[in-house]
């Protein structure tokens, strides 16, 4: 179909016949991208953060039977193995629960201090 110079196509076709979006779709990740197994357990581990001394990570596994919460520093040894630090923290999951309960004013409290 064709328009005068008066006209213009519908909105819905310009989209169609526009050019091509180069963008790509990025896949969002789900919980099994980030499954592991640790002496033979199952568990997930979410890299949070790496910098010259080391990387930063959560992992969730069990320990004695009990599912914790591991949030800790690692360092890479001399053969390029990571390794923990003892710079971190496990939480059971009723501290996990309440860490995440009082999420909304910890990141309340974030913002307010970085406006000062």
């Amino acid at each position: 179909m064709s328009y005068s110079e008066d006209e213009s196509p519908p909105k819905q076709e310009m989209a169609q016949d526009g050019p091509p979006d180069n963008k790509k779709e990025t896949k969002k990740p789900n919980l099994q991208d980030f499954s592991t197994k640790i002496k033979k357990e199952k568990a997930y581990v979410f890299p949070i953060g790496q910098n010259s001394m080391g990387k930063r990570q959560v992992q969730i596994s069990k320990f004695k039977g009990k599912v914790r919460v591991d949030i800790r520093e690692y360092y890479a040894d001399d053969n390029d193995e990571w390794k923990p630090t003892k710079k971190g923290l496990s939480l059971d999951a009723t501290q996990w629960g309440k860490l995440c309960s009082l999420m909304g004013m910890i990141n309340e409290a974030i913002e307010e201090l970085n406006d000062e």
